[in-house]
C-alpha cells in the first residue's frame, strides 16, 4: 500500500504539474487575444464614429487637458469632472494638436486594454482559468470597450473602483496595515478619476467601525460567517490614520483648487 500511495503521488505530481502550466499558457494566450481584439475593435470604432466633440463631457475633458498641459499633477476641475484622465491625456499627448480629441480616444482604448490585463490577473488569482476568462471578457467587452471609445474617465475609473472594492472588502476580514496604504493609493487615484468613490469609502468606514464593535462586544459568539479572527482593532486604528494621511495628501491639489475657486474643498456640482 505505501508503494501504491507513493506511485499515485508521483503520477498526480506529473499530471497536475504540466497541465497546470498548460492551463496558465492557454489563459495568457486567451487574454492576449482578448486584448488584441479590444484594440482592433476599439480603434475601428474611434475611426468610424464619435467625431464631433459635443458640448458636454468630452469637450469639457478636452478643455481640462488643455488647462493642465505641462502640469506635474492632476489638480484642475471644472466643478463637475475630476482631473485624472485629462491630465494623463495632456501628459502623454499634445493637447494643442488638432487631432488631440481623436488621439485621446485611442489613448483611452489603450488604457482599457491595460485595465483588461490587470483585471485578468486579478480574476486568475481567485478562480479557475475558464471562470476567470469569462469574467475578464465580460468586464472588457460589456463595460470597458463601449465606454473607452469616448474621451472620458469612465474606463480608468471602473478598473480602479474594482480594486478599491476588492481591497476594502478584504480589509473587513483581515486587515494588515499595508493594505490600508494600498487602499489609500487606489482610492485617491479613483477619486481623482471620478468622485463616485466617496459613497463607497463612507460605507467602508461604517462597516469597519461595525466590525470593531462586533469583535469587541461579541467576539467568538459571532456566527461563523461573521467571524474574522485575523482582524485587529489596533491595526484598524493605525491603518485608518495612514489611510487618511495618504489619501488627503494625494488629493490635496484638487481640494486646494476647489477651495480657491468655489470656496469649498469638496465642491462638486453633481
Amino acid at each position: 500500500m505505501p508503494r501504491l500511495s507513493a506511485l499515485i503521488d508521483r503520477a498526480s505530481a506529473f499530471a497536475l504539474g504540466p497541465w497546470r502550466l498548460v492551463s496558465v499558457l492557454f489563459y495568457a494566450a486567451a487574454v492576449l487575444l482578448l486584448c488584441a481584439s479590444l484594440g482592433v475593435i476599439g480603434f475601428r470604432i474611434t475611426d468610424q464614429t464619435n467625431h464631433e466633440v459635443e458640448p458636454f463631457d468630452q469637450s469639457a475633458y478636452v478643455a481640462m487637458s488643455q488647462k493642465m498641459e505641462g502640469s506635474w499633477y492632476p489638480w484642475y476641475s471644472d466643478g463637475t469632472r475630476n482631473p485624472l484622465f485629462p491630465w494623463l491625456a495632456a501628459a502623454l499627448l499634445n493637447a494643442d494638436e488638432p487631432s488631440f480629441f481623436e488621439t485621446g480616444k485611442k489613448l483611452n482604448v489603450i488604457l482599457a486594454i491595460c485595465g483588461t490585463a490587470l483585471v485578468s490577473v486579478f480574476f486568475s488569482r481567485r478562480m479557475g482559468p475558464l471562470a476567470a476568462f469569462n469574467c475578464t471578457a465580460l468586464a472588457a467587452l460589456a463595460a470597458l470597450l463601449p465606454i473607452s471609445t469616448f474621451f472620458g474617465a469612465e474606463a480608468i475609473f471602473l478598473v480602479l473602483f474594482l480594486f478599491v472594492c476588492a481591497c476594502g472588502m478584504r480589509l473587513l476580514n483581515e486587515n494588515p496595515v499595508r493594505l490600508y496604504l494600498f487602499l489609500a493609493l487606489l482610492s485617491a487615484a479613483a477619486w481623482l478619476a471620478k468622485s463616485s468613490t466617496t459613497p463607497f469609502l463612507a460605507l467602508f468606514a461604517t462597516l469597519s467601525f461595525g466590525r470593531s464593535l462586533m469583535n469587541q462586544f461579541l467576539g467568538q459568539s459571532l456566527p461563523w460567517h461573521l467571524l474574522a479572527p485575523a482582524w485587529s482593532a489596533r491595526r484598524f486604528a493605525v491603518g485608518l490614520a495612514i489611510f487618511v494621511t495618504v489619501y488627503f495628501a494625494l488629493i490635496a491639489p484638487r481640494l486646494v483648487h476647489a477651495h480657491k475657486t468655489w470656496g469649498s474643498a469638496f465642491y462638486s456640482l453633481p
